[in-house]
């Protein structure tokens, strides 16, 4: 199971990345840009989606492009998800304690 300080070690291992707490959440950027992040469902996720809401971690992370979202939620939607504020958007939500770590 992946933890948060997993994500953090790995992240920082990479060249040009900084750290942020921002809302209370930690994130990750790579100059000056986010990739990755704590994202938890906000109160309105969590009503539209009820008692099927996944009660795991989770990251948001930026993806190369909407394609690359659709193939990751196609192929692990029990991983990778997209609800509400990241309708539209190339990032997805990962259900971090399902992620391999390597």
């Amino acid at each position: 199971m992946t933890t948060r300080e997993d994500v953090r070690r790995i992240a920082l291992s990479l060249p040009d990345i900084g750290e942020r707490f921002t809302h209370g959440s930690q994130g990750w950027q790579v100059h000056n840009e986010a990739f990755v992040r704590e994202r938890p469902l906000r109160r309105t996720e969590l009503r539209a989606v009820g008692d099927t809401a996944p009660t795991d971690r989770m990251l948001g992370s930026r993806v190369k492009h909407l394609q690359a979202k659709e193939a990751l939620i196609a192929d692990a939607p029990d991983i990778y998800f997209t609800k509400l504020h990241f309708d539209g958007c190339a990032a997805v939500r990962v259900q971090l304690g399902r992620i391999p770590i390597d």
